[in-house]
């Protein structure tokens, strides 16, 4: 399989799973009572915990070296507050609204 097409074939998965995301969501929270910011934060922390431990084993020199320096650690916490956070919280709560 060349690059190109495996490029297509993991995008469109990609989209499959994300819209996949928001259908189940939209379900989980008509039927229970669990709360958009407990979804989002228990998503998050898995993946992050998850993501790390993966690249911990495969690249452990590159991830000492991203968090070797305090400005890089500052970085990814602004870009998991900021970016990360608020696009999963806004995404799950237009899921929520019906």
């Amino acid at each position: 399989m060349n690059r190109q097409t495996k490029g297509v074939l993991l995008a469109a998965g990609g989209a499959s799973l994300w819209g996949g995301s928001g259908a189940a969501a939209q379900y989980l929270f008509s039927t229970t009572d669990i709360s958009t910011t407990w979804l989002v934060a228990v998503r998050l922390i898995t993946t992050g915990i998850l993501l790390t431990a993966i690249s911990m084993v495969h690249t452990p020199q590159q991830v000492r070296a991203l968090t070797h320096q305090r400005r890089n650690v500052g970085y990814l916490l602004a870009f998991a507050v900021l970016g990360m956070m608020n696009s999963q919280l806004s995404y799950f709560l237009s899921c929520q609204i019906q």
